[in-house]
């Protein structure tokens, strides 16, 4: 999952290769391509797209891939999709609008390496189902059961908000820390997020993301910015779409570790929020600063002969 959730990164970065790579005062249309910088990103732009398109073909014909594919629907399919809580007759309807024989939801809750009790892959019917295991089936589900999307993701986005990791390692002897010390850097991060309200995910995601979008789009239009603006929008907008791109993944086609696989939702977030941040404060702070501009009134003429 790791994998296919890094490489979903490629879109976004890309898109702001082509859109804003050339810089501000590049032009409009092919023109913005014309000088060394749009040449480049735009090479750059390219070379990740191939790359990543290779990449996912591969991983789509090789025996493991596939493999790796029916796994991760089993989990997603069997703990996300189809769960405990669920009543009998719900998890029976889910599972036809799959494709998947009703008699699968006792398997609900089970992930694919599930020993006791048992998973569907010890059901005789498996081998004739398998080819409905599938990322494309699952998004057939989901495109067509809105209500799952807007659940799942919010359970999802409640994982994320575990930020599990609370320490990067402890310090190997000879380099001046006590023994057993550990690097607790990412503590404050972590600290922060816990701070939220537990069952917050999507609630406070998506307002999030919208609203550092939306500050990175004014940046850009804004008259009279500063240089630096420009460029700090341009990361804001590129991280936010990371955080949102790299949130589908784990999940909508993962199942289990969901929290473990939100890294990179995390870290983008926690990135473009930062940034824009000091995005907020740049702008405001030159706004405030900006002189008025005063209008000149011409003298009246009789005042201009008399003197006054």
């Amino acid at each position: 999952m790791s994998k296919e959730q890094y490489l979903a990164l490629a879109v976004p970065v890309c898109l702001t290769l082509v859109l804003v790579g050339p810089g501000a005062d590049s032009g409009r249309g092919w023109r913005r391509f014309r000088g060394r910088q749009g040449r480049a990103s735009l090479a750059v732009a390219s070379v990740l797209a191939v790359l990543a398109l290779a990449y996912g073909a591969w991983q789509s014909l090789s025996p493991y891939g596939q493999r790796l594919q029916r796994v991760q629907a089993v989990d997603m399919i069997f703990t996300d999709i189809i769960t405990k809580h669920e009543p009998a007759a719900a998890a029976a309807a889910d599972l036809r609008a799959l494709g998947l024989p009703a008699v699968w939801a006792k398997y609900a809750g089970d992930f694919y390496w599930h020993h006791y009790p048992p998973s569907v892959r010890d059901s005789p019917l498996f081998h004739r189902y398998e080819s409905k295991l599938t990322d494309a089936n699952i998004a057939h589900y989901l495109l067509t059961h809105p209500a799952s999307i807007v659940r799942i993701g919010q359970q999802s986005a409640i994982f994320a908000q575990q930020f599990r990791v609370t320490t990067l390692g402890d310090y190997p002897p000879g380099t001046g820390h006590p023994p057993a010390a550990v690097d607790s850097r990412v503590l404050v991060l972590t600290w922060l997020a816990h701070q939220l309200p537990p069952g917050a995910g999507l609630w406070w995601l998506i307002p999030l993301w919208a609203a550092m979008a939306a500050l990175a789009v004014v940046a850009l239009r804004l008259p009279g910015r500063r240089a630096w603006h420009w460029d700090g929008a341009v990361a804001v907008l590129c991280m936010t779409g990371c955080a949102i791109v790299a949130f589908i993944p784990p999940a909508y086609f993962a199942g289990i570790s969901t929290t473990r696989h939100m890294v990179g939702t995390n870290l983008a977030t926690a990135l473009a929020l930062l940034i824009s941040l000091a995005l907020a404060v740049s702008l405001i702070y030159h706004a405030l600063a900006r002189e008025p501009e005063t209008v000149a009134t011409p003298a009246m003429p009789e005042l201009a002969q008399s003197g006054r």
